[in-house]
């Protein structure tokens, strides 16, 4: 071989190697980065909120910044997606978003949003973008502020709302599990032990047991488990348990020394002095939202506090009426809506209302709305088989629209009088108020999107206002 031929050799053999070498760098890379972000962990849920629409997003964290899956972004906002080449489209009614592979930007027309890190692929084909995309980016096509909250560690674990109604000669507890569970009762010498076998949050009721009968009551939950306690009051004679479905619930009724014998006082709870042969009419009232869930807001002021703050001064306008009242809650936690439900049929009430305060996308509406409830024509929640004779939890409102309707004039005439508006009832099926038993009817008073309406509710005087021009209607129905 020549000398100038193994002199181009041994340059190309040179090449060949830089150019193997930073090959297998740019490969390892490639291959570090795609490892990184399969093997990103698990951070926390969120909730999407946009309008009146609330969605559970689950992140992943890639160093110290929180990725969201922009399928599942896209499903929840009913977004198109269409993918070009390295770029992702998210289409919405007016204009499209895009993003590119592995670049921290995200387009909509002539506007940019610089991202926090890049737009990235996992493995799966899978497209995750960070927070600030759903925060910063996604508003150029919604033409609204998403609003992105972190959810607390055990946000979904089952609660149970405890219950408590006192009467002259007894103390019913109601337990009402968020879920279905196994729920287990014993009798000892002193006390009643209620086992539940999962662990679960209590939300502890806003009466106490009378103490004769029930000297007090304890609850705990552990990992695998949890457990009340009732310990029995000197004037504890006897006690019955019941397990209810449609919700699923306990109701543990506690007699006293001087109850007469009943055949079965769970399944009759009228004659425990509740219901529709009780000499004072019970009015459930229904404070909308609570705990994690705020409702509509509007700077400082959520939802779920002032519609609260109204029920508590609707109960003290009841009562001064000489109603009797109970409240879903009395504290700022949430129940599902079949608990809220299932709290008025075990009152036997004789009017049901669920307050609540409006949004609206536009800031021009306002003053107050009754609502009653609209039946579905198909149920889904119509079980296959199921017998034609019984009434579904889903249809127990059916006999009382028309009176249920009338209630909702008498409330709809007085709140537009106190806001000087000449707003109509409304009717749309509503979970809330489809397996009431009773007159029932759910409440928008005002709207916090709307500057005049929510000034007012602000304010404490005009509060005590709505709650007695709710009372002084109820008053007329009831009469």
């Amino acid at each position: 071989m020549s000398t100038e031929l193994c002199q181009a050799y041994d340059r190309f053999s040179q090449c060949f190697m830089k150019f193997t070498s930073r090959l297998q760098f740019l490969s390892g890379l490639i291959s570090v980065l795609a490892l990184s972000f399969q093997q990103a962990t698990a951070a926390e849920d969120f909730r999407l909120s946009y309008h009146n629409d609330h969605h559970i997003l689950e992140s992943v964290q890639k160093g110290s910044i929180d990725y969201f899956d922009i399928e599942k972004i896209a499903d929840a906002l009913e977004l198109t997606l269409h993918l070009d080449g390295e770029r992702l489209l998210l289409k919405g009614l007016r204009s499209t978003l895009s993003v590119q592979k592995n670049r921290p930007l995200a387009q909509s027309g002539q506007r940019y949003v610089l991202l926090s890190g890049p737009v990235s692929v996992d493995t799966t084909g899978k497209w995750f973008a960070p927070r600030d995309f759903i925060e910063n980016a996604l508003p150029l096509i919604l033409q609204s502020q998403l609003q992105l909250e972190s959810l607390p560690p055990g946000y979904d674990q089952i609660q149970i709302s405890v219950q408590v109604l006192n009467s002259a000669n007894s103390v019913s507890l109601i337990f009402l599990p968020s879920s279905k569970m196994v729920i287990t009762t014993r009798e000892e010498e002193n006390s009643i032990e209620i086992e539940f076998d999962k662990p679960v949050q209590f939300v502890e009721p806003g009466v106490r047991p009378e103490v004769s009968l029930v000297a007090s009551l304890s609850c705990r939950s552990s990992e695998t488990s949890a457990l009340c306690s009732l310990t029995k009051g000197f004037d504890f004679r006897s006690h019955q348990a019941d397990f209810l479905d449609q919700p699923h619930r306990l109701i543990l009724n506690v007699l006293s020394m001087v109850t007469e014998d009943l055949e079965d006082p769970l399944a009759v709870p009228e004659k425990l002095g509740l219901g529709e042969e009780a000499s004072i009419p019970v009015v459930t009232i229904d404070a909308g939202h609570g705990g994690e869930d705020r409702g509509i807001t509007s700077g400082p002021l959520f939802e779920k506090d002032l519609v609260r703050k109204i029920s508590m001064l609707l109960e003290n306008s009841l009562q001064r009426l000489h109603f009797a009242t109970y409240t879903t809650r009395n504290n700022d936690f949430n129940l599902s809506l079949a608990l809220r439900a299932s709290i008025a049929n075990t009152n036997q009430s004789a009017v049901f209302i669920s307050l609540h305060l409006g949004g609206s996308h536009s800031s021009d509406v306002q003053g107050p709305l009754v609502y009653v409830h609209a039946p579905d024509e198909k149920p889904l929640r119509r079980r296959r088989g199921e017998a034609q004779q019984l009434t579904p939890w889903y249809n127990a409102q059916q006999p009382y629209l028309d009176k249920s309707r009338e209630l909702a004039k008498l409330i709809q005439s007085r709140l537009n009088n106190l806001f000087g508006k000449s707003n109509s009832v409304e009717a749309a099926p509503l979970e809330v108020l489809a397996p009431i038993q009773a007159p029932a009817v759910l409440i928008e008073a005002g709207f916090l999107t709307n500057f005049q309406d929510s000034s007012r509710l602000e304010d404490v005087t005009f509060q005590e206002s709505v709650a007695d021009s709710i009372a002084e209607a109820i008053r007329v129905f009831l009469r």
